[in-house]
């Protein structure tokens, strides 16, 4: 399984969703935006697509891409398909929370 971690963002292989709707992703894909810092996990490509099934968002990399960020170093990720998750804490009431960057 391939994974990548930057910040909140995570990256994991995954198999595309039955009956995937793919759509193009836009040349700068924000993947998240910092409520702290106001930077932002971004992939800039022309080959990304997307797809939401059941408030899942899957990426779709044909080539080799990377993941940038501000405060984190730059990650190269691999071809392949995605889930993206945003990382959670769990908080004193045992209720997830957010990660901010």
């Amino acid at each position: 399984m391939t994974e990548y971690r930057q910040g909140d963002i995570y990256l994991r292989s995954a198999l595309a969703p039955a009956n995937a709707q793919w759509k193009l992703a836009p040349k700068r894909l924000v993947l998240a935006e910092g409520e702290v810092t106001g930077h932002a996990h971004v992939m800039e490509a022309t080959d990304l697509d997307l797809c939401e099934r059941d408030g899942v968002l899957y990426l779709r990399v044909a080539s080799e891409t990377l993941l940038r960020h501000e405060e984190h170093g730059s990650i190269a990720v691999a071809p392949d398909i995605y889930e993206v998750v945003r990382q959670a804490e769990w908080g004193d009431q045992d209720e997830p929370i957010q990660v901010a960057d």
